[in-house]
């Protein structure tokens, strides 16, 4: 099964509900769980985000704090993000590179690129997000195979977040150079992504889930 098909299984607001339904007694077990250094479940993440828990918020963070320390001590990972092109062909309401959005386009090219990454060492900075927005055509793999070699030379630890690529291409990206690469997906509940993906590719992916489910 893919997790498509799981999380079209479910319903999304029957979680909403059984998250308003969660009593103190519950998110006071939940708590003592995280305490004890207890497996917490569904059950109890449930609990520990419903309303209940407002009033456990300090102890919740206290207790995010000393997980967070034990794991992963004390230090803290710094990134620049290098934002390479703001071009979009998605007209998406919470995004400032939305389509729609009246301003300036830019598209770094090799030097612009080189100078940008400049900049960043002169900062001191090995850890490199780059970011663009989705238009396949000026900001596909054609200009990632041009861009991100160049960018990995001052990165010792390169990441991207991109837009949705075929698996032979997230393939590549690899052999480019990159560390790590994110996609976000905003929301797995069909209704919401289609209210907020008014245009673009996003909002074939509604179409193409329409027809999955019909």
């Amino acid at each position: 099964m893919s997790f498509y098909d799981e999380i079209t299984s479910v319903n999304i607001m029957d979680y909403s509900r059984e998250v308003d339904a969660k009593s103190e007694n519950e998110v006071e077990r939940a708590l003592a769980k995280a305490r004890n250094d207890e497996q917490l479940d569904l059950g109890d993440f449930m609990a520990l985000i419903s309303p209940k828990a407002i009033p456990y918020i300090s102890e919740m963070a206290m207790l995010a704090q000393k997980i967070t320390r034990r794991r992963f001590g004390n230090g803290v990972s710094m990134y620049v993000p290098l934002y390479l092109t703001n071009l979009c062909t998605n007209n998406c309401k919470y995004c400032g590179f939305a389509v729609h959005n009246k301003f300036k386009r830019r598209v770094l090219n090799a030097e612009e690129t080189r100078l940008e990454c400049e900049a960043i060492k002169k900062m001191g900075y090995e850890n490199i997000l780059v970011v663009t927005g989705e238009n396949e055509r000026r900001g596909g793999m054609d200009y990632f195979r041009e861009m991100l070699p160049i960018v990995k030379e001052y990165a010792s630890y390169l990441s991207m977040e991109v837009q949705p690529l075929d698996t032979h291409e997230y393939k590549e990206l690899k052999t480019l150079g990159l560390d790590a690469v994110m996609v976000y997906q905003e929301t797995y509940d069909p209704a919401c992504y289609k209210e907020n993906h008014l245009s673009g590719k996003k909002q074939i992916c509604v179409i193409e889930w329409k027809l999955l489910n019909a």
